[in-house]
């Protein structure tokens, strides 16, 4: 069948319920931000909910209230229209992008830059009412054609874009409607090695006003948040704020995609997707090798093979 074949896909919400392959060589990009995507496993994709008569139309979609527990529990199921208000941006709105490929599944580059075929915009949300675990969730946006600039390069709109579908600040409160997913692994990779991340598409996001961010769940043990952990902490705190407890040292810098930065003790494994918020603008790289931390917050990514996300230059305590 097509659908069980990797190829650079998007479909709309109201025939198939998800949704898309970054097939961007696994890498999301935001101008110079990197990052990982979770891999969709196509043999799981089925029949959307929202279909129409013999005559093509599609039914309005109804929303129902839901909560993010819920989501993540599993007590609203999988490809359910929610509405969910009242949570918190955790994370700014960022974009990722994929390219268009050739017969051999390389970028299409134009000008020395890849020819974009789809920009897709996400936050990671987490409910201030909610304590424990499972109160948090990644929101995303349905997919949109990128733009074409003065040169002729394909570019996405910036996050605060009026074209963008998703506008969010750390802090804003949001009310989401959209469709709840799931990310999980393909079959052709080790369930050992990835993790299953509750998402909702989305087709509104408004933020209403701003709120407290929730306190983050402190961590003993940065050890539950290496890479590729699967019995860590990715699933308990998918997409909620974490503090890891040092003293904590800068072990290691990627120096390559995608661009993370290691601690020990634990070798907790931080994204620097949100780097553009915390980086020294005059000179120099933070953090840096062997800078030591009392303790580092972020927001945990429980996409892919996991990894955790500071958003700010005070989620760094020294």
């Amino acid at each position: 069948m097509m659908l069980r074949k990797l190829a650079c896909l998007s479909f709309g919400l109201a025939a198939l319920p998800l949704l898309w392959l970054n097939c961007d060589s696994g890498l999301k990009t935001t101008g110079d931000k990197t990052d990982m995507k979770p891999p969709i496993n196509v043999d799981d994709l089925g029949g959307g909910n929202n279909g129409g008569g013999d005559d093509g139309a599609v039914a309005p979609k109804t929303y129902t209230d839901s909560s993010i527990h819920n989501i993540d529990t599993g007590v609203t199921a999988r490809m359910s229209n929610v509405h969910l208000s009242g949570i918190i941006a955790v994370t700014p709105a960022h974009f990722y992008s994929s390219c268009v490929k050739d017969s051999d599944g390389k970028c299409i580059e134009k000008n020395g830059k890849k020819v974009l075929d789809s920009c897709t915009y996400e936050v990671w949300a987490q409910d201030p009412a909610c304590s424990g675990k499972g109160c948090g969730i990644h929101v995303v946006s349905t997919k949109i054609n990128p733009k074409t600039d003065a040169n002729g390069s394909t570019v996405c709109p910036y996050e605060n874009a009026p074209e963008s579908p998703l506008k969010a600040a750390v802090g804003d409160i949001l009310d989401v409607q959209g469709t709840v997913d799931i990310f999980v692994p393909s079959k052709k990779m080790p369930m050992t090695n990835f993790f299953t991340e509750h998402v909702v598409v989305s087709d509104k996001v408004s933020a209403t006003g701003g709120g407290q961010l929730p306190a983050p769940v402190e961590i003993m043990d940065g050890s539950q948040f290496t890479s590729k952990n699967a019995n860590g902490g990715y699933n308990d705190y998918e997409g909620m704020r974490v503090k890891i407890v040092g003293p904590l040292t800068v072990s290691a810098i990627d120096v390559s995609a995608p661009y993370h930065f290691h601690t020990t003790p634990g070798n907790a494994d931080f994204s620097t997707t949100f780097r553009y918020t915390y980086t020294n603008s005059d000179a120099g790289a933070f953090p840096a090798q062997g800078q030591s931390f009392r303790s580092i917050t972020a927001v945990v990514n429980a996409g892919f093979e996991g990894v955790l996300l500071p958003v700010s230059k005070t989620d760094f305590e020294q």
